[in-house]
This record gives C-alpha cells, structure tokens and sequence, in this order.
C-alpha cells in the first residue's frame, strides 16, 4: 500500500502545483480500513498555513451518497422498485404534474426538479418540513426522464422521502450504509432517514 500512497500523494502535489486545487486532504478507505491518507497545498491562502491532517473541508452534496446508497441497498433487498412513484409515498409530491415521477429519474438527475424558486432564502434552506412543502407544491421543470439537471439542492428531500418511506426497513439499515459516511451532510440525511423509519413502525 505504500506505492498506493505515493501514488496519492504525486497526484494530489501535480493537482496544487498545476493550479486546479490550493489545498486538499485524500484518505482512501479499502474493506473498512484507510489504505492512503495524505494532505497537500495550503488551507488559508492569505497566512500561507499548510493543509494538516486535522484541517477541515467544507464537503458539499455529502447527503447524496448516504440517501443514493440507502436507495440501491433497498432496492437490492427488494424492498423498493426503481420505477415506483414518489407520491406513492409522499401524497404531498404528488401534484401539479409530478404524479407520474418515480424514484428512477430522481437518482438519475433527471426527475425535472433541478431548483428552487429563486427567493428561497438561507435560513429556509435549513427547514426540511418548509423545503419539503415548497418541492412538493412545486411545477417540474422538464418531463422526467427527458432531460439531464444537477439536482444540487432538491436532490436529498425526494431521494430521502423516497427511498426511506417506500420500504418497510429497520434502523439499523441505516446506521449500516452510514457506518464508513462520518460526514455532517451524512448524518442529516439518515437522521432524517431514522425519523421517517421510525414513523412507519409507530404507525404499523
């Protein structure tokens, strides 16, 4: 594993060097155990302060992994379908032509729902029930399927309404796909994930 390391680094020195990165940290987990773990670059620019192992990185669309891989887990239990629709599940999504959508062109990025109104504010973007509300009040962009979109902020809240409520799963689903995600983003989404289970046990 240390050629593997080398390996990392080189690339990760060539990244800062050539311009395309001005700090970074890779670890590389393999089976559960980190295989390279390396820093490069600086982490303040303006002081000049070198990348160390502790320094932290804002990681953006973390979420999307932890609610992506509960999706394929489900599916390969053969809890959930692919082509399952959202509002199946999520009664609210189901309007204003999103009645058809299914959790397959969500994961695709191809659902229709790229955005959100253009007067969404910070602090809303932090109220998962008033997100929600909006995306399913909301019109689809594009007939889905049809076209491709990153959808960066819509993204969590169907795949994790989804995935989540279309199956009859326990807990510990969960805490298995979370278990190698230590990540801020991460743990939201199966927070989220958690309360939604939890919901569907009281409810049996």
């Amino acid at each position: 594993m240390a050629d593997l390391q080398a390996e990392v680094q080189a690339a990760a020195d060539e990244m800062v060097a050539s311009g395309p990165e001005t700090g970074l940290r890779i670890a590389v987990r393999r089976h559960g155990h980190v295989v390279a773990d390396m820093v490069s670059g600086v982490a303040d620019p303006r002081t000049g302060a070198g990348v160390r192992p502790g320094t932290l990185f804002y990681a953006a669309s973390a979420a999307k992994g932890v609610a992506s891989s509960l999706a394929h887990v489900l599916a390969e239990r053969g809890d959930l379908g692919y082509d399952m629709r959202v509002a199946d599940v999520w009664p609210e999504f189901g309007s204003r032509g999103k009645e058809q959508v299914t959790l397959r062109p969500e994961l695709m990025h191809t659902a229709g729902l790229p955005g959100l109104p253009a007067e969404t504010t910070i602090e809303q973007l932090c109220l998962w029930d008033h997100m929600c509300a909006m995306l399913a009040a909301q019109e689809l962009w594009w007939e889905p399927g049809t076209r491709f979109g990153y959808h960066a902020l819509t993204f969590g809240m169907v795949g994790a309404n989804g995935s989540a409520a279309y199956a009859d799963v326990d807990s510990g689903l969960a805490a298995a796909v979370m278990r190698n995600v230590p990540t801020a983003g991460g743990l939201a989404a199966v927070t989220r994930i958690d309360r939604l289970i939890a919901d569907k046990e009281e409810h049996r």
